[in-house]
């Protein structure tokens, strides 16, 4: 019985792999993206799967570059290639202020997409204790983040999100322990690889990726405060 047991299994198995192939129905899904680094103006495709398939590979050629940028979504590339660069503007970053609260520093920043894109994002490779943001004709909204307890070992544990954000641009206070050198990355992204230099649509068996990262155009630069 254990042995006809084995062979059943085997044999159901190979009938599986037979007809599970990836088709125009049941297409295989991709992560691929695009990174713009507006300090050094190289560019990169990035793609967080496991393994690439033949149309992703056309794009990723090896193991994963080191990013200086942050990426939203804590993205995590597994493969990277070199890409064209784009000529497209980084976020603008205007320091308003700073000032300290007891043991606390509070900075006063101003944050605005140059090229309308569809979400705007802040990271800080520290901790926050609390972020307030305004926006015209918009009440301030103040926000206390909660951290896993690895948060002090990541290159950059704080992420925040606009999404749609206003064309003048949005207010953002920073309140975090006083003291220590402040590295912020403001980046932004539109969806979308259409207009990308050397990207093609894919074959009707690929699809884009459920992952949030997939098919962004991510523009971003790094200031140290």
């Amino acid at each position: 019985m254990p042995l006809a047991t084995v062979i059943v299994v085997a044999g159901l198995t190979g009938a599986g792999l037979a007809v599970d192939r990836f088709d125009e129905d049941h297409p295989r899904l991709a992560h691929l993206m695009y990174v713009l680094d507006a300090d050094s103006g190289a560019a990169h495709w990035a793609s967080e799967d496991d393994a690439p398939d033949e149309w992703t590979a056309r794009y990723v050629t090896g193991r994963r570059a080191e990013t200086k940028i942050p990426l939203p979504y804590r993205t995590d590339p597994k493969w990277s290639g070199p890409a064209q660069a784009v000529p497209l503007e980084a976020p603008r970053l205007t320091v308003l202020g700073s000032r300290t609260a007891g043991d606390a520093a509070i900075l006063e920043l101003w944050l605005r997409s140059r090229r309308g894109a569809d979400v705007l994002t802040l990271h800080t490779d520290r901790p926050v204790q609390n972020v307030t943001i305004a926006a015209e004709d918009h009440p301030p909204i103040t926000s206390t983040p909660s951290y896993t307890e690895d948060a002090g070992a990541e290159e950059w544990p704080y992420e925040l999100r606009f999404y749609d954000p206003p064309a003048e641009g949005v207010k953002v206070t920073l309140r975090l322990p006083v003291g220590q050198a402040l590295r912020v990355g403001p980046s932004d992204y539109t969806v979308g690889l259409e207009k990308i230099p050397g990207f093609t649509e894919p074959p009707p068996s690929v699809d884009g990726s459920t992952l949030h990262g997939s098919g962004l155009v991510v523009v971003g630069r790094v200031y140290q405060l």
